[in-house]
């Protein structure tokens, strides 16, 4: 088994009512699960997500995840920003940080 950190953003934070702002939620899964295997595991809709981010990097909905690591899903949203800016990873706030910050 593994356990990943999973942080979830947007409308989708409300199938999860119990979580405070920011909160992260631990899921066990099989050794050799996917990113999908982890949103079938939480209920979420192939269509809900939009973007996923495993350790700051987005990634393909197959990626295979492993033990400790930090998974961030977003829903579809309107706007947004275009160019560098959009390309760049999403960090977790560590501990002493609480805020995300974009890496440069």
């Amino acid at each position: 088994m593994i356990e990943v950190k999973v942080r979830l953003f947007g409308h989708l934070r409300a199938r999860q009512p119990h979580l405070a702002p920011g909160e992260h939620i631990r899921v066990r899964l099989p050794e050799g699960s996917t990113t999908n295997d982890l949103f079938k595991a939480l209920g979420l809709p192939q269509e809900e997500v939009k973007i996923v981010f495993v350790e700051g990097l987005i990634c393909e909905p197959d990626r295979v995840l492993r033990d400790g690591e930090q998974v961030g899903i977003f829903p579809p949203i309107a706007g947004g920003a275009s160019g560098p800016a959009a390309s760049r990873p999403y960090a977790f706030p560590s501990a002493s940080n609480k805020s995300p910050q974009a890496r440069s």
